[in-house]
């Protein structure tokens, strides 16, 4: 990439080009003409002269560069990399002459150069900058023309482009005063980009001691379903059902085993045993037996090991069922004197149901003439397994109900509500 020294190199490539035109042309019936690069009130000192002259007079900041991307570091904090400055080059090309056509003449040369070659090629950057000269060449180079060598101008992978600037009068007659100049004939031209970049020496870090590159397979576990097997690993599926804590299930998906390999199922790690059913697509287990009832998760990790350490390799998203309730126990006790019954409705579940947690009890009656009801579970703290429902102006007989606790819910099952 070009460093500080992209500047100086861009003129000295200018410079060539017009420099070129110039000598092609057969000028030299006008006498001599010189072609410079410095300022116009050090151009213009009272002498008529042939002069080209190519000032760069502003240089501003590219808005496609500004701040491309932020400093690199290594591990110890030193500075590996830093962002690339880029840069605008603002040109003006001013003629003069000892004639009335002379500035005239040289300025449109110099133009017409600039026009036939819009974009900076590598072959006129390196033979502006004398590289791969002979070495009795650059031998005769000034000290300022010897540091260009080394500025990587043609290195650069953007294209250096020139475009005329458009200029209004009044700018023009703003910028000569403050040249301490007259005006002159001149033309305004804008170079982009010009990449600054500093190259660092990355220190090299020790040598690698013990190989240890492993390779496999990603499998990308995929938990499709989860599904009710009541029974054995054979039994059938139960799409429509929920199961209970302690029962089995089924996962589907694809990519779910590997030879090291964790199933987790509400947090808890279940290991599969000789009579599970373990593959690809399906993997049959029991759910834990102290497993809470409601959403759960079910997850698949695959792990590698590494130095006698297991690693996490991939893992699934978790595979999201219900589990339903189950009732130990549940009666309803009257606290009132009738006709209808007032009172409580107890329920013992298996596994705890925690304070957070939706519960509901649903009754529904044998005799269809009257409504159903549903009950909210009162205030809990902290996990339990016995629940507490109050009921009121409840018609005594016999229901069914059904428990739900955060949508997992038991099969409907009968209760009577006694007659106060």
């Amino acid at each position: 990439m070009p460093n500080a020294l992209a500047l100086a190199a861009v003129t000295a490539t200018l410079k060539y080009l017009v420099e070129d035109a110039v000598t092609t042309a057969g000028l030299d019936t006008l006498g001599q003409i010189t072609i410079s690069s410095g300022p116009p009130d050090a151009l213009l000192d009272g002498e008529a002269k042939n002069v080209l002259n190519l000032y760069l007079w502003k240089v501003t900041h590219n808005p496609a560069f500004a701040n491309e991307c932020l400093p690199s570091h290594s591990g110890s904090g030193a500075r590996l990399s830093s962002p690339r400055l880029g840069l605008d080059l603002h040109f003006m090309m001013t003629a003069t002459g000892t004639g009335d056509l002379n500035a005239a003449i040289l300025l449109g040369h110099g133009m017409q150069r600039l026009h036939e070659h819009p974009v900076l090629s590598k072959a006129n950057m390196e033979a502006a900058l004398h590289i791969g000269a002979p070495a009795a060449e650059i031998a005769l180079l000034g000290a300022a023309e010897k540091l260009l060598l080394t500025s990587d101008l043609p290195s650069q992978i953007e294209g250096v482009r020139i475009t005329p600037a458009k200029t209004e009068d009044e700018e023009l007659t703003k910028l000569w005063p403050a040249f301490n100049a007259a005006l002159r004939m001149s033309a305004l031209y804008k170079v982009s980009v010009v990449l600054v970049e500093t190259e660092r020496d990355i220190p090299q870090g020790p040598p690698v001691r013990e190989f240890a590159l492993t390779t496999f397979p990603l499998k990308r576990p995929t938990i499709d379903r989860v599904v009710a097997q009541p029974g054995t690993v054979d039994a059938p599926l139960v799409a429509d059902a929920q199961p209970t804590a302690g029962s089995r299930v089924m996962l589907t998906g694809s990519g779910l085993t590997a030879d090291l390999m964790e199933l987790s199922i509400g947090g808890t790690v279940v290991a599969p045993g000789p009579a599970d059913l373990l593959s690809d697509q399906r993997i049959s287990v029991p759910l834990p037996a102290t497993l809470r009832p409601g959403i759960q998760l079910a997850r698949i990790e695959h792990y590698w090991q590494a130095s006698g350490e297991l690693r996490l390799r991939e893992a699934s998203r978790g595979g999201a069922f219900t589990v339903a309730p189950t009732v130990n126990a549940i009666s309803a006790t009257a606290t009132g004197a009738g006709p209808l019954f007032d009172g409580t409705i107890d329920a013992t579940i298996a596994n705890p149901a925690g304070e957070d947690q939706s519960i509901r009890l649903y009754l529904f009656p044998d005799d269809d003439t009257q409504p159903r009801r549903a009950f909210t579970a009162t205030a809990r703290a902290g996990d339990s397994t016995a629940l507490e429902f109050e009921a009121t102006d409840l018609q005594p007989g016999d229901y069914s109900y059904a428990l739900s606790i955060d949508g997992g819910e038991t099969a409907p099952a009968a209760l009577t509500i006694p007659v106060p």
